[in-house]
């Protein structure tokens, strides 16, 4: 299965290692002296990881539970859906069909 990435980019998740959930705090924010982990975070992240050691964001979110819907709607859609079945209908995943429920 195909899905796009922040960055334009049109990925496999048959190729991805592993996915991640990040939290993020904006390069403003950062004060000297302050580890990153002191403050709250402005935004969260789906990483995917790809065996090369590249990453892509594939939604990114101010809202915790919303990235944490998303991830687990694409690890739901990413086990209902083969490989062959999205190959043959050449179909392109967006968090807004990893969203949707899985067809039947």
């Amino acid at each position: 299965m195909w899905i796009k990435t922040l960055d334009d980019l049109l990925i496999n998740l048959s190729q991805v290692e592993t996915l991640e959930l990040v939290s993020s705090v904006s390069g403003t924010r950062l004060v000297p002296g302050f580890e990153t982990s002191e403050l709250e975070p402005d935004y969260y992240e789906i990483i995917a990881n790809l065996p090369s050691g590249q990453q892509h964001p594939l939604f990114a979110n101010e809202s915790a539970e919303l990235v944490r819907k998303v991830f687990d709607a694409i690890a739901v859609f990413t086990k209902a859906h083969t490989i062959l079945e999205d190959l043959a209908n050449e179909r392109v995943l967006s968090t807004e069909d990893a969203l949707k429920p899985p067809r039947e």
